[in-house]
C-alpha cells in the first residue's frame, strides 16, 4: 500500500500477528519445483539456525515501514 493509512487497513494489519512471540511471518510462495523447494528449505534452515544461535535474523520485518 502506498501510504500509512492504507497499510493500517489491510489484512493482516487488522490482526496483531506481528506482536505474538509464537508466530513466524513468512512471504507468500507461488509456483515451485524440487530445486526451488530445496533452496527454500536450505534458506529456512540457515535463518532458523541463526535465530537459534544469535536470537535474531537479518530479514526481520519493520512494522513501522509496513513490511
Amino acid at each position: 500500500p502506498p501510504d500509512e493509512d492504507s497499510r493500517a487497513n489491510t489484512p493482516p494489519a487488522d490482526f496483531p500477528f506481528a506482536e505474538l512471540d509464537n508466530v513466524v511471518l513468512s512471504p507468500h510462495r507461488g509456483g515451485g519445483s524440487m530445486e526451488v523447494e530445496t533452496i527454500r528449505l536450505q534458506h529456512l534452515a540457515e535463518l532458523l539456525n541463526q535465530l537459534a544461535g544469535e536470537g535474531r535474523t537479518p530479514n526481520k520485518i519493520n512494522i513501522e515501514q509496513g513490511y
